[in-house]
């Protein structure tokens, strides 16, 4: 089960009554997900008796996007960084390194994201140069002295300077795919940052996590491994309805 502020985010069946009658209307953190994640859960729920349940209670503030949230949600994730208690921002956009890097190769045009290389020449060059401009004013946001952003290496590493680059501290040989790195900057968030809110499960009884750290992406296929990680996903749209900023 995972718990977003007692919100539950499973199908209604896996809640408490309670929860149910307080937050029926709720929309579930797994919409939008396909068959294939479904059958994940429904995988995992056959697999209960002989494994350990988990309950995730999620308190969200620290949000890793992803390369494409930047591109198609950056206003949205200029409101996050508005979003104040006091002083204080609520929320803190951790920015992967690897993601400004992708960021800095789409701004000088090189819009490959989606594309093997073999159809890279056919992109639509309007397309390219829009993706580019919207790179370039994501980047003047993300390297901004903004005190809720930061940048970091995948090892979760804050970095004093946005305008480095180059990450020294990551296993090249394990982590080649950039997904995977922004992954692995989630998980050495949570490592760093929850302080043994990791309570081991008693014989009988779910282990219970607490997490601050939310993965920000609409990739169906780093949200199924976040999830096998135990770590939160949510689209960007998704996230902004659920804390009130949409």
């Amino acid at each position: 089960m995972v718990t977003w502020h007692s919100r539950c985010a499973v199908t209604s069946r896996h809640c408490s009554p309670q929860c149910v009658r307080l937050f029926h209307n709720v929309p579930c953190a797994y919409v939008g997900f396909d068959w294939n994640v479904m059958r994940l859960l429904t995988h995992s729920a056959i697999l209960k008796k002989s494994s350990v349940s988990v309950e995730i209670e999620v308190r969200p503030r620290q949000l890793v996007p992803d390369t494409n949230c930047f591109i198609d949600y950056l206003p949205q994730l200029q409101s996050i960084t508005k979003a104040t208690s006091g002083a204080q921002p609520i929320y803190t956009l951790m920015v992967p390194l690897v993601v400004l890097n992708e960021l800095e190769g789409l701004a000088r045009g090189a819009d490959a994201r989606d594309c093997p290389p073999a159809s890279r020449a056919t992109l639509d060059p309007e397309h390219v140069a829009r993706v580019a401009e919207s790179a370039k004013v994501a980047l003047a946001f993300a390297r901004s002295r903004n005190p809720a952003i930061r940048c970091l290496t995948t090892r979760g590493t804050v970095l004093t300077s946005s305008t480095f680059t180059v990450e020294e501290d990551v296993d090249k040989d394990k982590l080649t795919r950039n997904d995977d790195r922004i992954l692995a900057t989630c998980l050495s968030l949570s490592r760093t940052g929850n302080k043994d809110h990791n309570n081991p499960a008693e014989e009988g009884q779910p282990r219970r996590l607490r997490r601050e750290v939310v993965l920000l992406t609409e990739d169906r296929n780093l949200r199924v491994k976040a999830l096998a990680r135990d770590v939160p996903v949510r689209e960007v749209p998704d996230f902004m309805e659920w804390a009130g900023l949409g």
